[in-house]
C-alpha cells in the first residue's frame, strides 16, 4: 500500500502515513508537533514498496502526543450537583442528557443545560442543576493540547503590596531577549553589553529616566539563567537580565516610589564599531521581548508561549501596563502576546 507524505502549514514538519483507501486522504489537524494548531495537507504519494517513517525530531518542539478527547459521565443517582473527574487535561465542552421517562419509553433522555458549570481544574468539574437529575454528561476536549488552555495564576492585591498584575522580575532581576538593529545601516548585532533606558513615571506624573548597562548573561535570579540564546518568531535573540534596583529606587527617600509606571524608552544604537557615547534610540517592534515566568521563578517555571514586546508600551499606547512596586516590576497581562512556536533554546 502506498505511503502519503503530509506537511503541516504551521510547524512546516512532514510525516509519512499509510494511504487510506477507505476514507478521506487527509488527517486534517497536525499530528506531528505537540500543541501545533496547524493542518496537514498532502504533498506527494510514495511508491507502494516504501515504508512510512516518523518525522525527525526538531530542537525546541515536542512531538505530538495522542490523548483522551471524549469522556462520558454516568450519573445513576439523582443529584443537584454532578461531580465529574474526566482526566482530559483541558477544559471541555459539556452536553447533558437527563433521564425523563415518558409513556411508552422508560429510557427516554432529553438534553438540558446545567444551571452552572464550575471548573475545578483541568481534570475535573462540577455541574449544578435547579433540581435533582440522573442521566449522562458527554465531555469533549476543546483543544488537542492541554497546555494551550492551561489557566495561569496571577498575583492578587494584598494590603502589604497593593500589586495587581503579572510579576516580571524576581528579586529585582528583569529578563529580556534582544535582537538589536543599527537603523542607519540595517545591520543586526547583539554586543556583549548594551544600554537600556527605562523611564519611570511617578504617581505625581514626574518622569525619571534611568539608563541600565545590561550584559549578555542572565542573572542567577532569572528563571532563564540556563539559556544564552532563544528563538522567538523564527529569529535568534540574546537572553539578558539586569537588576532594576538602583539608588533612585533604594535610597531612603527614593525618586521612584511604589506604583510608579515605567516604559522602556531607549536602547543602544549598536553601530558596528560604535563607541560608548553612541546615542540611545527608541525600540523597534520585535527588537526586544520581556521573557516571562511564574512563581516560584525556578528554571522550570518559564512561560514559553507568551512574551511582552515593550515597544508597544508608550506614553499613548498602553501607558499604565508596566509598573513598579516594592522591589519588583509587574505587567498587565493583557499586553502579553501568545506565540507559536513557543520560545525555545537555540542548538548552537
Amino acid at each position: 500500500m502506498a505511503v502519503v507524505v503530509y506537511k503541516c502549514n504551521v510547524c512546516k514538519r512532514e510525516i509519512e502515513l499509510q494511504r487510506n483507501t477507505k476514507g478521506l486522504e487527509s488527517t486534517n489537524h497536525c499530528t506531528i508537533t505537540h500543541g501545533c494548531r496547524g493542518e496537514l495537507y498532502q504533498t506527494k504519494v510514495l511508491e507502494d514498496f516504501v515504508r512510512g517513517q516518523f518525522p525527525p525530531d526538531v530542537a525546541g518542539l515536542d512531538n505530538w502526543q495522542q490523548r483522551k478527547v471524549l469522556h462520558n459521565h454516568d450519573q445513576t443517582i439523582e443529584r443537584m450537583e454532578w461531580n465529574i473527574i474526566h482526566n482530559m487535561g483541558t477544559f471541555p465542552s459539556v452536553q447533558v442528557f437527563v433521564d425523563r421517562p415518558i409513556e411508552g419509553n422508560e429510557d427516554n433522555r432529553e438534553e438540558i443545560f446545567p444551571t452552572d458549570i464550575i471548573i475545578i481544574n483541568k481534570n475535573s468539574l462540577t455541574l449544578t442543576f435547579d433540581r435533582p437529575w440522573s442521566g449522562i454528561a458527554q465531555l469533549i476536549a476543546r483543544s488537542s493540547d492541554p497546555q494551550l488552555l492551561q489557566q495561569r495564576e496571577f498575583p492578587t492585591p494584598t494590603p502589604e503590596t497593593g500589586a495587581v498584575g503579572y510579576q516580571l522580575s524576581n528579586n529585582g532581576a528583569l529578563t529580556i531577549a534582544t535582537r538589536t538593529v543599527d537603523p542607519e545601516y540595517g545591520i543586526e548585532s547583539d554586543p556583549t553589553f548594551i544600554e537600556l533606558e527605562l523611564t519611570y513615571i511617578t504617581p505625581e506624573g514626574n518622569e525619571v529616566p534611568i539608563t541600565y548597562t545590561v550584559d549578555d548573561q542572565p542573572s542567577i535570579n532569572s528563571p532563564w539563567v540556563n539559556y544564552n540564546q532563544v528563538i522567538i518568531k523564527g529569529k535568534v535573540y540574546t537572553v539578558r537580565s539586569f537588576n532594576i534596583l538602583v539608588p533612585e529606587i533604594t535610597n531612603p527617600i527614593p525618586d521612584i516610589v511604589n506604583n510608579s509606571n515605567f516604559r522602556i524608552t531607549g536602547i543602544d544604537r549598536t553601530v558596528v564599531g560604535g563607541s560608548p557615547d553612541t546615542p540611545i534610540r527608541s525600540l523597534y517592534t520585535g527588537e526586544a521581548f520581556i521573557l516571562l515566568a511564574t512563581s516560584p521563578y525556578t528554571i522550570v517555571d518559564k512561560v514559553n508561549n507568551q512574551v511582552i514586546d515593550p515597544s508597544l508600551v508608550t506614553s499613548t499606547n498602553n501607558p499604565f501596563s508596566l509598573f513598579y512596586n516594592l522591589g519588583e516590576v509587574y505587567a498587565d497581562i493583557s499586553i502579553a502576546q501568545t506565540i507559536f512556536p513557543p520560545v525555545r533554546e537555540t542548538t548552537e
